[in-house]
């Protein structure tokens, strides 16, 4: 038997998805029948995403019937992933269904990311329709992220509107980072002016 591991991790992962492929009806039952905590928690974000391709709906009502923690957390992830990049508006109606909670605004924000990378566009209209709050801040974060390679000036934009002061300046510092990385000219004209204290600014200068 393989020991336990990253390889092990793995292997789980892989026969789960590719049973999903091949006989989604058994590779759901096998899955079912899985009792370790581990197990279950490598092989449900696959089982679900799985069946994202073909029943997002039913993927997702599999995945919020799952156990509390990363096993749940995962497999909603996978299929977010996989319906908002093919249907991101059903998506996020589906999301705004669920309870009000970090959970809510977790999958929020998985489901605008997927977004945007397909339809910047119609994410950004999107997100300026969301009312202020944790869960708006928390979409807007996971967006910017998106941009930060290609379009930093974009994600600065967004990481703009978020309303949480902490987490907006964290999201400024790690635009700043990135930045600094690709385009240190850029990055240093845009620290200068930024909307950051001085020892912001002092420690983003330290770390170039």
């Amino acid at each position: 038997m393989m020991p336990p591991g990253d390889s092990q991790d793995n292997v789980l992962r892989n026969v789960a998805s590719n049973w999903m492929q091949n006989d989604p009806k058994n590779a759901l039952a096998w899955a079912q029948q899985q009792t370790d905590e581990h197990v279950r928690q490598m092989i449900w974000p696959s089982i679900a995403g799985g069946l994202a391709e073909t029943d997002p709906v039913g993927a997702m009502r599999l995945a919020q019937s799952l156990n509390a923690g990363d096993e749940r957390t995962n497999a909603t992830r996978n299929v977010l992933n996989q319906w908002a990049e093919t249907d991101p508006q059903s998506a996020v109606k589906w999301v705004g269904q669920m309870a009000e909670g970090p959970e809510k605004n977790s999958a929020l924000g998985e489901a605008v990311s997927s977004w945007v990378r397909t339809d910047p566009n119609g994410a950004q209209r999107y997100l300026s329709t969301l009312p202020a709050g944790d869960a708006r801040d928390n979409a807007l974060r996971s967006a910017s992220f998106q941009f930060m390679n290609y379009d930093p000036r974009l994600a600065v934009q967004m990481i703009g509107g978020i309303s949480d002061e902490k987490m907006r300046t964290q999201q400024y510092e790690n635009i700043a980072r990135n930045w600094m990385r690709t385009d240190p000219q850029g990055a240093q004209a845009w620290i200068a002016t930024a909307p950051l204290s001085n020892d912001v600014k002092a420690r983003l200068a330290r770390s170039r």
